[in-house]
Order: C-alpha cells, then sequence, then structure tokens
C-alpha cells in the first residue's frame, strides 16, 4: 500500500480543498483510496457536516468515522485542543487510526508541518512515524514563496521523503501567483534533486474543480520510486 502524508505551510493553506480534489483523480485513475484525518480541531458537534473529514470522507466514499477517529471542539493545534477536553493525545493513538487496506491512503494532517499534533510530535515526527512521504500545500499569497522555502527546506532537514508540492490559489492568469509558482518549482526541483522519479508539482488555482492527470501520473510514479527506496 502506498501511503501520502498531505501537510502544508500554514494553517488554512487548503489541504482538504486540494485532498478531495486529488481522491477523486486517484480513484479515477483506477486505483482504490482512503482518506484519513486521524485527528480534528475545531469540530462542531451541531453540524459535522461541515468538517474537513466530512469533506474527505465524501469524496473517499467512507463513514466519517472510519476517516477521523479523534475530535475536539476547541480551534487549537490538536494537542491542545485534547488538553481543553482533559484528554491526552498520542501519536500511537493516530497511528492506530490509519488502518487501511487500499492501494493509497491519503493522511490528512492538522495545521502546519510544525505545528504541535500530540504529546509527543508535530506533523513532520508523525509523517516520519508513518514512513509516508510527504505532499506540500503552499497557499498562495504575498509571501508565498518565503514561507514554501521554509517548509521545504524544514523536510529535508528532518529527513521526509518530498512526494510533492502543490501550490493553492490565486487567478490562473495573475503574474504574481505565476511567479511565485514557477519559482517555488525551481525550489523543489532543487531541493528533491534525483535521478529517478522527479517529485510532482501543480499550481492549483482558486476554485479549480480537479487535479489534473498529469499531475496524478507523476505523482504517483514519485510515490513508487519512494515505496522501492530508489529515490
Amino acid at each position: 500500500m502506498l501511503r501520502l502524508f498531505l501537510t502544508a505551510n500554514d494553517t488554512d493553506a487548503g489541504k482538504t480543498f486540494v485532498a478531495t480534489r486529488l481522491l477523486t483523480a486517484l480513484q479515477r485513475s483506477g486505483m482504490t483510496v482512503a482518506a484519513r484525518k486521524p485527528v480534528e480541531s475545531g469540530w462542531n458537534a451541531q453540524d459535522p457536516s461541515t468538517s474537513d473529514a466530512a469533506q474527505l470522507a465524501y469524496a473517499s466514499g467512507e463513514a466519517l468515522d472510519q476517516v477521523c477517529r479523534y475530535r475536539y471542539a476547541a480551534p487549537l493545534a490538536p494537542v491542545f485542543a485534547a488538553d481543553a477536553e482533559g484528554q491526552k493525545l498520542t501519536q500511537s493513538m493516530l497511528l492506530d487510526a490509519t488502518d487501511s487496506d487500499a492501494n493509497l491512503l491519503l493522511i490528512e494532517g492538522a495545521g502546519g508541518l510544525l505545528s504541535p499534533l500530540t504529546k509527543d510530535g508535530d506533523n513532520a515526527d508523525f509523517a516520519a512515524a508513518l514512513n509516508a512521504p510527504i505532499l506540500l500545500v503552499v497557499h498562495e499569497r504575498l509571501g508565498a514563496i518565503n514561507q514554501g522555502r521554509m517548509v521545504l527546506q524544514s523536510a529535508v532537514a528532518r529527513e521526509l521523503k518530498i512526494a510533492g508540492l502543490i501550490v493553492n490559489g490565486g487567478a490562473i492568469d495573475d503574474p504574481r501567483a505565476i511567479q511565485n509558482a514557477e519559482t517555488l518549482a525551481a525550489d523543489l526541483a532543487r531541493y528533491t534533486e534525483t535521478g529517478s522519479a522527479t517529485a510532482a508539482f501543480l499550481r492549483l488555482a482558486e476554485g479549480a474543480a480537479e487535479v489534473s492527470e498529469d499531475f496524478v501520473s507523476a505523482l504517483l510514479a514519485r510515490l513508487r520510486v519512494l515505496d522501492a527506496g530508489s529515490a
């Protein structure tokens, strides 16, 4: 089974927006896919349909409880939201919530790459424990290049496998957005230089309905190479 950990440069970068479109594209490619968001904070118990997990469940065709096991009301980093309810959240608990027999399992983190996640680690630690390559989502905005470079450098420093990067948002013909994307695409290539399958890159414009087949093909090729340990 291939695994992919979806993380970002910051909270509200559009991880779930990207994930739902990616899940649909992967299913269209003929793969069986599953989605997990092991923990979600800011949970609205009165209307769970507004949650990230509910969107992932709809896209993957799975039950909400299967997608997300741990839910906390406070809109804080999960470890702090759990503390607010008198609960202890550990990495092993989240690992236990990522079971699946699908061809590919997409796991969405909470917050940015270095955001605290559990008592014993952040999102980067969780990706490492999963042995899952990461797909970075960078929100298109002023400062995107700086934040994109910081999260790439952090991933490299933590010795994480990088499957790809998506710049999310902005108008398709916005010159600044184009320039930001071109710069980050070059940075991605520089930080992930390899003689085999290159890291996948995509610019996903504001409100995009789907992820391109070319990106899915590149991402799957990269994941297979990383899984084989030859990148």
